[in-house]
C-alpha cells in the first residue's frame, strides 16, 4: 500500500505541478523552474545512494518515511511558492528526489524482508501493483481540474490529494 500511495503520488505531482505552475502565475518561468528541479534531482539522487547504500533494514525504513515526509512538504510548498523560481526549483527538486529515493528505498526494504523463494513474484506483484494505481488514480483525480476560458481550475486540490497520499503512506511504513 505505501509503494501505491507513493506512485500515485508522485505522478500527481510530476503531471499537474507544471500546469499549476505555469498557469496560475505563481513563477516567473515555469521552464526555468522545471530545469533547476530535475537538475537537482539527478545530484540529489545520486549524494542520497551514497549516503544509504550497505544500510540495514532499519535506514532503508527510515530513509523512504522520511523521504515520503519530505515529499509532503515539498508538494505543500509548491503551492505557495508565491513568484520565486529558486524556490519552486528547489521545493519541485526535493519532491523528485524525495519520491525517487522514497521507491528505492522501498523496493530495497520489500526486497530484505522477502524470503528468496517468493521474491520475484513478490516484487513483480509490487510492481505491477504500484504502476496500475500510478496510472488510474491520477486519471480519476485529474477529473476535478475542470479548464475555463483557456485556465486551469483546481489543481491546487489534486496537489493536494497528493500531499495527503504521501502522508498517508508515510504512515503506513513499518516501524
Amino acid at each position: 500500500a505505501t509503494l501505491m500511495c507513493r506512485h500515485v503520488a508522485s505522478i500527481i505531482v510530476k503531471m499537474w505541478l507544471p500546469v499549476y505552475l505555469g498557469t496560475h502565475g505563481q513563477v516567473g518561468s515555469a521552464v526555468a523552474a522545471m530545469l533547476l528541479m530535475y537538475l537537482l534531482e539527478a545530484l540529489g539522487i545520486l549524494v542520497t545512494g551514497r549516503l544509504v547504500a550497505g544500510g540495514g533494514n532499519d535506514v532503508l525504513a527510515n530513509g523512504a518515511r522520511w523521504s515520503l515526509i519530505a515529499g509532503v512538504v515539498a508538494t505543500l510548498g509548491c503551492l505557495f511558492c508565491q513568484g520565486s523560481v529558486l524556490a519552486a526549483g528547489l521545493l519541485g527538486a526535493t519532491h523528485l528526489i524525495a519520491q525517487a529515493n522514497a521507491s528505492n528505498l522501498l523496493m530495497a526494504y520489500a526486497t530484505c524482508n522477502c524470503s528468496t523463494a517468493a521474491r520475484n513474484q513478490t516484487l513483480s506483484r509490487l510492481n505491477f501493483l504500484s504502476f496500475l494505481s500510478g496510472s488510474l488514480v491520477p486519471s480519476v483525480l485529474g477529473m476535478m481540474v475542470t479548464v475555463q476560458n483557456g485556465s486551469f481550475h483546481h489543481v491546487e486540490r489534486v496537489l493536494l490529494a497528493a500531499a495527503g497520499l504521501y502522508g498517508f503512506a508515510a504512515a503506513l511504513m513499518p516501524r
